[in-house]
């Protein structure tokens, strides 16, 4: 039984001057229950439960105390002639508050009410269930900032690390909630499944959270998603912490595998865009770079900005250089070393060399010492050496950076 928290999802209440749209609004309630329910953090009452409280002005404390909900979950809904519009409220039942809140104007799908129903739904559920900015993690993110690691439980220690993954001390946080958790005996799949991401984020970004080796720290990552799948093989994050373990050790086909097991378990529409990304990113570009369109499309604005990297990735391959610059630029607003590196080598395949020197310059103020030797020992730890790393070498070389002990490809 998933260990976050238990929610109760209301049917949603026909505003419409036309009395049959109840059923149509009872349709989208049992569909938002179904796909919240394959959330792997989160309890979802049956319809069987919450329909049978429906007009009851007692049902938020009668569902608290039989059945120990966090959230209750309303709406509201109008059909026009052309489009739908579904109010949604998050209550947080301990305190009667209400904590999140957002109108869905949605375009009917002209004779197809189940298209119409399935692009609501995917909206809804997105917005209320994601683990990065949906409205119950928006609830509970604020109070675990001032929480000691010893006091969050399995499921706050694991959704604490969905924020700022650049803050270090953040990161000890994460790394000694987790470290608790294992000790005490309460370690479930997704605590080892974050394990295995702290894990992989200290290998690949040098954050000194462990004084092991790289190598060991790969080891460490195996053993903490080999305990996570051991415990739920159908925790499609703890399947995708596979796949970037097969990163690590260079295995792309193991990967291509573990990343299709993640979609296939149904990952939310985050993990969805992470693991079309990494299968872009490894060029399986015919499967990967549609999701990641998708995924992109249905997040309306909020994804990581290096989700436009492997774009780049794509035009390089078939020598449209700017279009490669135009998507690494779009991926480097967030100034990581690896965007901007990509940046750098467009410019030196385009000839652009004072700018390619001017990003050099930006790249060794952030993180200096920067060489072609150093650039490939990172690339690495991004994907299979074999992908993209003569075009990469060639344009840092034409940009100017130095080989440092670069020793050849």
């Amino acid at each position: 039984m998933p260990n976050g928290p238990t929610v109760a999802i209301m049917p949603f209440r026909n505003l419409s001057e036309d009395s049959s749209q109840q059923r149509f609004a009872d349709g989208l309630t049992e569909e938002l229950i179904g796909v919240l329910g394959r959330y792997t953090d989160m309890n979802v009452l049956s319809s069987m439960l919450t329909f049978g409280k429906r007009n009851n002005d007692n049902a938020m404390e009668e569902l608290r105390d039989n059945y120990g909900i966090n959230y209750l979950v309303s709406g509201t809904l109008r059909r026009g002639e052309s489009e739908i519009r579904l109010v949604v409220n998050l209550i947080d039942v301990t305190t009667g508050i209400q904590t999140w809140a957002q109108t869905f104007d949605i375009a009917l799908t002209p004779g197809d009410v189940f298209a119409t129903q399935n692009t609501i739904v995917e909206e809804v559920a997105k917005a209320v269930g994601e683990p990065v900015g949906g409205g119950i993690a928006q609830s509970v993110l604020p109070r675990l900032r001032h929480t000691p690691p010893e006091d969050m439980s399995t499921y706050e220690c694991t959704l604490y690390t969905m924020g700022d993954w650049m803050d270090y001390d953040r990161l000890v946080d994460m790394r000694d909630c987790i470290a608790l958790a294992k000790a005490e005996g309460r370690a479930d799949d997704q605590i080892y499944a974050t394990d295995a991401m702290l894990l992989r984020l200290a290998r690949t970004q040098g954050v000194p959270l462990y004084k092991e080796s790289n190598n060991q720290l790969l080891e460490m990552q195996a053993e903490a998603v080999d305990k996570a799948l051991k415990l739920n093989p159908r925790n499609p994050r703890a399947m995708f912490h596979l796949a970037l373990t097969h990163l690590g050790y260079g295995d792309r086909k193991a990967l291509v595998k573990a990343a299709h097991d993640t979609l296939a378990l149904k990952a939310d529409a985050n993990l969805s865009g992470w693991t079309a990304w990494l299968l872009a990113n490894v060029r399986e570009f015919e499967i990967g770079l549609p999701l990641l369109e998708r995924a992109i499309e249905i997040s309306k604005g909020a994804y990581p900005s290096i989700w436009h990297a492997p774009f780049g990735n794509y035009h390089v391959e078939n020598g449209r250089y700017e279009e490669a610059l135009i998507a690494y630029r779009a991926a480097n607003t967030d100034g990581h070393w690896s965007t901007q590196i990509q940046v750098i080598q467009t410019l030196g395949l385009l000839g652009r060399i004072d700018e390619a020197k001017q990003e050099l310059q930006k790249l060794d103020s952030s993180t200096p010492n920067w060489d072609i030797a150093k650039a490939v020992y990172r690339w690495n730890y991004w994907m299979p050496s074999e992908l993209g790393l003569e075009k990469l070498v060639e344009g840092l070389r034409l940009a100017g950076m130095p080989e440092g002990d670069f020793d050849g490809l």
